[in-house]
């Protein structure tokens, strides 16, 4: 058994404002690229990288089921 066991990163707010699922989404997309070029040239946790991407995607879904509510 390997002593090397890290937990993941924790992401903390930074602020409490409201923004649309579509603003959310941008920022969270940004985020992944900058953070996947990061981490790909020192390897990492992908912890972070999949929760983030599942995050993108309800994000997406929910503006897409708004879109489609409108019409």
């Amino acid at each position: 058994m390997s002593d090397n066991v890290h937990p993941p990163l924790r992401i903390l707010p930074e602020d409490g404002r409201s923004v649309s699922a579509k603003t959310a989404q941008a920022h969270v997309e940004a985020f992944l690229s900058d953070y996947g070029n990061r981490m790909a040239t020192k390897g990492g946790d992908t912890t972070v990288t999949t929760q983030l991407h599942k995050l993108k995607n309800v994000l997406e879904k929910e503006e897409k089921e708004k879109k489609e509510e409108k019409h």
